[in-house]
């Protein structure tokens, strides 16, 4: 499975070039990006008070609304990088022709 060492720049498990390669390549370039570290700052919260808010439902059954709202702009967020990523990727691997 292809993945990417953001600290590092090094990207593991795929021939570079690839279609993936690409995509793993898409997250260096996603993380130098001035809203990246502000995304997965409130991916990483909202699933931290999804959880929260969850434990709460055993005692107050309303605030499970509320929990599933964090939980759904958890996964918002993450498949927003995702997509940039993939939308990279095929900017890169297939409509830039200078490369």
């Amino acid at each position: 499975m292809a993945h990417v060492d953001i600290d590092s720049g090094k990207i593991y498990g795929c021939k570079e070039g690839s279609f993936i390669w690409w995509h793993e390549k898409g997250h260096l370039e996603y993380a130098k990006k001035d809203y990246a570290e502000k995304n997965n700052w409130t991916m990483q919260t909202c699933f931290v008070y999804s959880v929260i808010f969850l434990v709460l439902t055993q005692f107050f059954p309303i605030v499970k609304w509320i929990s599933l709202s964090f939980m759904v702009l958890a996964i918002a967020f993450f498949l927003s990088e995702e997509i940039w990523c993939w939308i990279y990727a095929v900017n890169e691997k297939y409509l830039n022709k200078d490369k």
